[in-house]
């Protein structure tokens, strides 16, 4: 015990000793930091504790007053630090050149590996969801979005797409030829929906009977294949145009609950015209689906459009294409009807990447105010 005493008597000595030399320079401090008014405040709060332990630790136990006495060491070591600061900056102007210049070379590091990555690749369109974006790297890349590899068109084009639903992250891994993967994540912004509730309906209008589910599930199936194609189409990268002209009476995000059970949003936008109506392919591509009367969508075309993306029209009256046709934007594919479980004419129009539901909207143009529904009809098959 005796032993350990005199180690922290020594010890304090010891420091006792430092202190004594940092409160001896007060004086000569305070007249260097008249000037200073930075560096006062760090030097008070040393002053201040130096002295208070200065005059206290005569009555205060060995421990208490070594830890006081570290304390008024630190302090002054702070302000040690700013003071070595200052004798590299002598004024408050080259303090202030000296802190640009340090955040210059921050800036051209972040710089430098920003422009890496936009070297790598581009982007095009707006992280939210049911949206498409583009993008172009070199046509050697790996395109990996979220877990799916992409396929790139010979000039490097790629389209990614994020559903009604996309959750807030999405990953982009791009690994150039040669050089070391870039992996990059971005926010995607969620969007508000319209959600319309309606109780009090027949369980006949809320559910089909049940009859019909093997049906409709061959029907989706054929449905899902048609949006799963990956081919090497380019019409993706055509600015599409609207099948048809009218008033829109439907748009794409939309959700009914009936009698408390959710129903499946809407996945496109409706363009009210009448029966006949000629419709046209919003963009050019290939028939990957035309069937005259599914359930729920009556006479449906499917065009696949390349890379994922395939655009669908359905409550049709008429086919025009059979699958397998090439077709070029601005052709007539179809006529208008209210085929399937519609309560109106219309046309329902929708764009797809993959199994993700896309808004048309944000695709085509503005729907012209004063455009006219045309008065020449297709005849009905």
């Amino acid at each position: 015990m005796s032993n350990w005493i005199g180690r922290k008597v020594n010890g304090l000595a010891l420091l006792d000793a430092r202190l004594d030399a940092h409160v001896g320079s007060i004086a000569k401090r305070e007249r260097a930091l008249v000037t200073n008014p930075a560096k006062r405040v760090v030097f008070t709060v040393a002053q201040t504790v130096a002295r208070t332990v200065a005059a206290t630790r005569a009555h205060l136990g060995a421990s208490l007053a070594q830890l006081l006495t570290m304390l008024a060491l630190g302090a002054f070591g702070a302000f040690g630090a700013l003071s070595s600061l200052s004798a590299q900056a002598s004024s408050p102007r080259d303090a202030s050149k000296s802190a640009a210049t340090a955040m210059t070379a921050t800036a051209a590091q972040a710089a430098t590996a920003d422009a890496s990555t936009q070297t790598a690749f581009t982007l095009h369109g707006e992280w939210r969801q049911g949206r498409l974006i583009f993008g172009h790297t070199n046509p050697q890349a790996r395109v990996v979005f979220n877990g799916r590899t992409l396929t790139l068109t010979p000039h490097g084009d790629f389209v990614l797409g994020l559903d009604r639903d996309a959750p807030a992250d999405a990953e982009l891994r791009v690994t150039p030829p040669g050089a070391a993967e870039i992996v990059q994540h971005y926010a995607v912004a969620a969007q508000q929906w319209d959600v319309q509730r309606i109780d009090g309906l027949p369980p006949a209008q809320v559910n089909p009977p049940p009859e019909t589910a093997a049906r409709i599930a061959r029907e989706q199936t054929l449905l899902a294949a048609a949006h799963a194609s990956d081919t090497p189409l380019d019409d993706f990268l055509q600015k599409p145009q609207w099948p048809a002209r009218g008033r829109v009476s439907g748009i794409f995000g939309s959700q009914r609950i009936l009698n408390g059970t959710p129903k499946a949003a809407h996945y496109g936008v409706d363009v009210a015209v009448p029966i006949g109506t000629p419709v046209h392919a919003a963009l050019g591509g290939v028939v990957s689906l035309a069937e005259p009367d599914l359930y729920f969508t009556g006479g449906t075309l499917v065009i696949d459009h390349g890379h994922g993306v395939s655009s669908i029209m359905v409550h049709l009256s008429k086919l025009l294409v059979k699958v397998g046709d090439s077709v070029k934007q601005g052709e007539v594919v179809a006529a208008s009807g209210m085929t399937g479980r519609a309560t109106g004419p219309h046309l329902h129009f929708g764009v797809y990447w993959f199994d993700q539901h896309i808004d048309p909207q944000t695709l085509l143009p503005p729907m012209p105010s004063s455009a006219a529904v045309t008065t020449k009809t297709i005849g009905r098959r």
